[in-house]
């Protein structure tokens, strides 16, 4: 359960217009939905400046936790657009637990997929109790990371009184071991088209002395740290913007793939009828069941228009010549899908050939006996 808060979102709040705050929240948070695709998150919601989602459910996998910890890496690294964008040290702080919890489906009108448990009130409590820039973990998260991941005490516990209560040891990830490889994770998309986000975050996470010395060397505060291995010479706003058109083809291919649109042109005319005759005599052999109920609601939607014509407006013959066409009309079609709905009537034409071998087996029965008679006779 990953909970991930902007820090410093108060400041860039009250120097921005509402519109260009939204407009920045939502490229952040695009950028994070994207990170979630690659390592397999579920977003359950977004809080006004909060990043809340789950690995592990609702499909359970063993690889819940070290996926969880590569999103919020992310994550830290992501918010470095903000700071250029807006010239403001925001920045990231996430929380990681791992528990039980309820999910499922609530809502009437407006549905909403979400998970409950005290497990879940404790990972807010992490994000809470973490600090600016840091992956804030508890002890039950580590068991599950396998030593991919290099850690230190982070003392949550004595900064939040629900963690010490519930008896958690708090840390924070130093340095990443086993870089994250999307073939590895079951489930993970392994080609590197269908990925449209930043490169992995540094193998180390950078501390405030690191900055530090950083700027007293002359680097630039929002630079983002290298990777090793990499020699990143591109322009952002070049890479942002292919990243977003990708992300669009990307999620046009989903909804017209969805639909199905694709391999329904694939196996049909211009005129929706199958290419493969066989499928489209199956198809026209099939009657859905109770297909005549919405004609009937039909015919009686027309019965009582005609009633109430008949006791409101003058009974004329042109008002009659408007009204008994449509009736006659739909009181056939209804007929026909009724006719056809009914299993213990077959139709015309099965009825016609049933009669015609019956009547061509009673002429070979009468030929038969004619012929032994002949036969007895001789």
């Amino acid at each position: 359960i990953l909970y991930a808060d902007i820090v410093g979102f108060t400041a860039i709040s009250s120097t921005y217009s509402a519109q260009d705050l939204v407009k920045i929240l939502n490229e952040l948070f695009a950028r994070f939905d994207r990170l979630a695709e690659k390592y397999q998150q579920l977003r359950i919601k977004i809080l006004g400046d909060c990043y809340y989602c789950i690995s592990g459910a609702p499909v359970e996998r063993p690889d819940h936790a070290v996926l969880c910890v590569h999103m919020g890496l992310s994550m830290v690294k992501a918010i470095k657009y903000v700071q250029q964008k807006t010239n403001s040290p925001v920045d990231m702080r996430v929380g990681i637990h791992t528990g039980a919890v309820l999910a499922g489906i609530l809502g009437q009108r407006q549905w909403q997929f979400d998970v409950y448990s005290k497990d879940v009130e404790l990972a807010n409590k992490m994000e809470s109790s973490g600090k600016a820039g840091r992956v804030h973990l508890s002890e039950k998260t580590l068991g599950f990371l396998n030593g991919e991941f290099e850690v230190e005490p982070a003392f949550g516990e004595k900064r939040e009184e629900a963690l010490r209560i519930a008896g958690l040891k708090t840390y924070f990830i130093t340095k990443v071991l086993k870089p994250f490889c999307p073939s590895e994770h079951k489930n993970g998309s392994a080609d590197p088209k269908d990925v449209v986000i930043e490169p992995d975050g540094p193998s180390e996470i950078l501390r405030e002395d690191d900055d530090d010395t950083k700027q007293a060397n002359g680097a630039n505060v929002g630079d983002e740290p290298s990777t090793p291995g990499t020699d990143d010479k591109t322009d952002p706003l070049e890479d942002d913007t292919q990243a977003s058109e990708d992300y669009k083809m990307r999620l046009r291919k989903e909804l017209v793939s969805r639909d199905g649109h694709s391999e329904i042109s694939k196996d049909t005319t211009i005129f929706l009828t199958f290419n493969d005759k066989t499928h489209e005599t199956a198809y026209n052999e099939y009657r859905e069941p109770h297909s005549a109920v919405p004609l009937l609601a039909a015919l009686l939607v027309q019965f009582v228009a005609i009633l109430y014509a008949l006791l409101v407006l003058p009974r004329t013959a042109v008002h009659f010549e408007i009204v008994i066409p449509p009736l006659v009309i739909i009181f056939v079609m209804v007929f026909i899908s009724v006719a056809e709905s009914l299993t213990g009537v077959s139709r015309f034409s099965d009825v016609w050939d049933m009669v015609e071998r019956k009547r061509n087996g009673n002429h070979f029965q009468l030929n038969c006996r004619a012929g032994w008679n002949n036969a007895g006779a001789s």
